[in-house]
């Protein structure tokens, strides 16, 4: 491995200020779901015009960022890293090839930042339960390389949870002391009209009831003075059919 090809230039990736990560952080803290995939944010948490105007390109470059390299960048980058391990420049030229390809195949359908990240994070010390005295292994590297994409990958969804989540209503302000008492006093109003309403009805319906007894008294009253009447003309009646009795002298 003593000869490095051509390297594939990788566009420039801006990283968020610490000021701005921490704005992030605390508007997808914000955000809360409401349905599967929706959201919605508090007028406080969410982010102003301002704040967009960073946060949508940085969207736009996770999305091109997360796009798996070609199997070329990972052959250069990947053979760029590997020709700094002084243990691996005495290979021969088949084996080197051959170590190269274990990398390549390992990292394939990773985007090239990924690797680049991963490659870095191993020349700064950064990867955790290796062992930097020897070259990392394909299956280490790769597993170093998904904890990083899964990382982006949270970054990404945090980022598109901020932008699309909707404002959520501000909560209305309670009731001040002058309208609790206000609405106190008209359920007083109300509790004493039913009330009012209430002992008027029942008077309504006593005298109601009183004037129902008298009615029937006085039909009763009047129905017994026409049959007594009807009786009495009867006996006028019969006793002007019958004939006087005979009156005989005295002997």
């Amino acid at each position: 491995m003593t000869t490095l090809p051509s390297v594939t230039r990788i566009a420039p990736f801006v990283p968020l200020t610490r000021e701005q990560r921490d704005r992030l952080t605390a508007m997808r803290e914000a955000a809360t779901a409401t349905a599967p995939g929706k959201y919605s944010i508090s007028q406080h948490g969410a982010p102003t015009a301002d704040e967009r105007a960073w946060l949508e390109p940085y969207r736009a470059e996770l999305h091109q960022l997360l796009r798996p390299g070609t199997r070329r960048e990972i052959d250069d980058r990947m053979h760029v890293f590997l020709g700094g391990f002084s243990q691996l420049k005495s290979l021969d030229d088949e084996s080197a090839a051959m170590m190269l390809e274990n990398f390549v195949e390992a990292m394939e359908d990773l985007p090239i930042e990924v690797v680049s990240r991963t490659c870095k994070a191993w020349n700064q010390k950064k990867i955790k339960g290796v062992d930097y005295r020897f070259p990392p292994t394909p299956p280490e590297f790769r597993g170093a390389a998904d904890d990083i994409m899964a990382l982006l990958r949270v970054e990404r969804r945090d980022v598109e949870v901020v932008l699309c989540a909707l404002p959520a209503a501000e909560p209305q302000p309670g009731p001040t002391d002058e309208e609790r008492e206000a609405c106190a006093a008209a359920a007083a109003d109300l509790v004493k009209g039913i009330a009012d309403a209430g002992a008027k009805l029942d008077a309504e319906l006593s005298e109601a009831s009183a004037t129902a007894g008298r009615i029937e008294q006085l039909a009763y009253v009047r129905r017994f003075q026409a049959a007594e009447a009807e009786r009495k003309a009867r006996i006028a009646m019969l006793a002007a059919s019958e004939p006087p009795p005979a009156i005989t002298a005295p002997a």
